[in-house]
């Protein structure tokens, strides 16, 4: 794994606690986290993405899995999930992978997008401070960004982590709207900076490399606590960057710490990340294309003061889901 300085941003308000009433498709993620995971489940189908076919993810419905998830959706990625909220504000930004991977030349991956909408105070409901939801949506393309390894390598999105929420109630969730019908659902949302990685069950000589319907031996839905690394998993890649596939062999089943997520192991105060796990993927091993994630939102407490740019408060984690190596981008 290597983290690539790309600086990517978050428009943030300066915040302050306040409390709040889940609306409709959003969770409460607790600043502690839960009792026995810094991960709560959302939408349980499709076996964390790596399923496809007649196993694979159903979009939320009306009452039918759509935990964590506004349904109906907005009408477009850019509207407010919720009535109410003006746009503050909005950015896009491309992600360029630049590092020995790419044979030191600038590969662009795709566009992460960010949305700020804001409730004033008196505003009904009536809050004690304005409330504000901080949207944020990767349309990844079809881009072979690894020169190293044979084959085409696109970037298999399957975390999005936020910072910068220290010590704030929050609530969390997400939507499947229709500028992007095929995008994927958010299978977890956790109080933590770590991604943890999910594979399907492994058997020689496919082992996992292109999904299937079974979680894998040692993978979790709910990660324990216990570890406080950006990525928590194995990697079928060796080496140091550049770095190589190994094939036929097997992954070894996932230790205990390769399953666990710490609440909040870094960035200052409390409770501090926000990580989304969803499957993103141009072209996948296990046979699916959605090359956009999902709208995530995270909803709480703020100001009135306009936005300011925050650096490295997004990354972006490729877990090694199938054939993808651990990887970051910040």
């Amino acid at each position: 794994m290597r983290s690539i300085s790309l600086k990517l941003t978050i428009l943030s308000t300066l915040s302050c606690s306040t409390l709040l009433s889940a609306a409709p498709g959003l969770v409460n993620i607790p600043v502690a986290g839960f009792a026995t995971s810094a991960y709560t489940l959302c939408n349980t189908t499709g076996n964390f993405g790596s399923g496809s076919g007649a196993s694979a993810p159903v979009a939320p419905g009306a009452g039918t899995n759509d935990t964590c998830a506004y349904y109906p959706a907005p009408v477009t990625s850019a509207a407010s999930p919720e009535t109410g909220y003006a746009l503050v504000n909005s950015a896009a930004r491309s992600i360029v992978v630049n590092n020995a991977q790419t044979g030191n030349t600038n590969k662009n991956i795709g566009t992460v997008t960010e949305w700020i909408w804001r409730k004033p105070a008196a505003t009904t409901p009536i809050t004690s401070t304005p409330i504000c939801i901080y949207g944020a949506q990767v349309i990844l393309n079809n881009t072979d960004y690894d020169i190293v390894n044979a084959g085409t390598q696109t970037f298999q999105l399957t975390d999005l982590a936020r910072g910068g929420f220290d010590n704030l109630v929050v609530d969390a969730g997400y939507a499947v709207t229709a500028t992007t019908p095929n995008a994927s659902p958010v299978y977890r949302i956790g109080r933590t900076y770590t991604s943890v990685q999910h594979r399907a069950f492994a058997t020689s000589p496919v082992c996992g490399d292109s999904g299937g319907a079974v979680a894998g031996t040692g993978y979790l839905a709910l990660p324990g606590f216990g570890n406080s690394a950006a990525i928590a998993g194995v990697s079928r890649f060796i080496g140091t960057y550049p770095i190589t596939f190994v094939a036929p062999a097997c992954l070894a089943n996932p230790t205990a710490t390769e399953q666990s997520a710490n609440v909040n192991p870094s960035g200052a105060g409390n409770g501090s990340w926000i990580d989304f796990t969803f499957d993103a993927n141009a072209v996948d091993n296990d046979g699916s294309i959605q090359s956009s994630s999902p709208v995530t939102y995270i909803k709480t407490g703020c100001t009135t003061a306009a936005p300011l740019t925050r650096t490295n408060a997004i990354r972006l984690r490729q877990t090694g889901q199938e054939i993808s190596h651990l990887f970051q981008l910040e």
